[in-house]
């Protein structure tokens, strides 16, 4: 199942959130996938880096890494899971403050159902740690 880079990716009408116009950008680097965010239409910072970690055979693949919204913010540490609902490609973003995920938490302080909308147009930046 290869459904990452042809993003952008943006938040699903399905889920409440505080960020309602989030969007990433969503294609590969080194071993690994970035989302780049875009603001207004324009190419923004590299926010998040994510890394396969299992797949299940035509219907999820898992992903673990870093989502950070700003330099001198805490970055999250995230799960995502890519699947397909009803014909829609869907990621599904969870995580918190830190670097550990706790995966049996009843919430997460980050909670996103993304849906791809189209071709990919930005480029990640470099990581640098």
């Amino acid at each position: 199942m290869n459904f990452l880079g042809f993003s952008p990716w943006v938040r699903s009408a399905k889920t409440a959130s505080t960020r309602s116009n989030l969007t990433f950008d969503i294609s590969r680097c080194g071993e690994g996938w970035c989302g780049v965010e875009v603001r207004n239409k324009e190419c923004a910072q590299t926010a998040l880096r994510i890394a396969a970690k299992e797949a299940h055979e035509g219907t999820a693949v898992f992903f673990l890494g870093r989502l950070a919204f700003a330099d001198k913010a805490t970055p999250y540490t995230v799960s995502a899971t890519l699947h397909v609902k009803d014909g829609a490609v869907q990621l599904r973003l969870m995580g918190q403050p830190g670097d550990k995920l706790d995966p049996w938490r009843r919430t997460f302080p980050f909670n996103e159902l993304m849906a791809r909308s189209g071709p990919s147009q930005c480029k990640p930046a470099a990581k640098l740690s």
